[in-house]
């Protein structure tokens, strides 16, 4: 599994090079959203789950088994155990959700792609695109076709903005009855894998839309959640 193309459609042209290598930006922003949401859970800095350096060799490197994960700076036994589940199912869903046959990264040896700041901005900018059609009332597949992106970058912008605490509607996004049945299998399974969920209602469910619901039901934790629920 490890020679799986790494994902292309959502990242090309968008690929970035640091001193530690090439990596995957949207695949960046998906394990930090995932760190986000364990580090409030858990009530610690996100750093002390994993540093950014290391985040950005999971996307570089696509680690999608345990020995793979282990070889990842950062990556010690006990947070192998503790989170290396949650993070190689991640990648695994960002590499079937860009599809097969996009060519590799290239080489850490290539120029530097434009600055960071230029880089962040733009996509602050796409962020707060996709939040003006939340608050408009489309669904996930609609905001996808008229901003003309992937699904699964849609669903990285929605899960930024929930992560965020920011004023937006999942039942706008996803339907409600939906919204209610993952919620509910999240709590009776007590495991925040997506894969199990996702495997449990035999192709109803889609990763994202479970993505989505796990980040609404961990940054709004017990009575938050509620008040807040669709």
């Amino acid at each position: 599994r490890e020679k799986r193309q790494p994902p292309g459609k959502s990242a090309q042209g968008l690929r970035r090079t640091t001193e530690t290598g090439t990596y995957d930006p949207l695949l960046f922003e998906r394990l930090r959203g995932l760190r986000k949401s364990l580090a409030q859970k858990q009530g610690v800095p996100p750093y002390i789950i994993f540093s950014d350096r290391t985040l950005r060799e999971m996307a570089g490197r696509f680690p999608t088994t345990p020995e793979a994960m282990r070889r990842i700076h950062g990556v010690g036994d006990r947070k192998l155990d503790r989170y290396g589940e949650l993070f190689t199912e991640e990648i695994e869903a960002h590499l079937g959700e860009s599809g097969p046959g996009r060519p590799p990264l290239p080489s850490r040896h290539e120029p530097s792609l434009p600055s960071q700041p230029s880089r962040t901005r733009e996509k602050g900018e796409s962020v707060e695109e996709t939040h003006k059609h939340c608050i408009r009332g489309l669904t996930l597949d609609e905001i996808a076709r008229v901003r003309n992106l992937a699904v699964s970058t849609i669903a990285a912008h929605v899960e930024r903005l929930i992560t965020d605490q920011r004023d937006i509607r999942l039942d706008s996004i996803i339907d409600p009855s939906k919204c209610e049945a993952i919620a509910k299998q999240f709590e009776a399974s007590q495991d925040w894998r997506l894969k199990p969920v996702v495997e449990h209602f035999q192709g109803e469910v889609r990763y994202e839309e479970a993505r989505l619901v796990r980040a609404w039901m961990q940054s709004r934790p017990g009575k938050d959640r509620q008040a807040d629920a669709p």
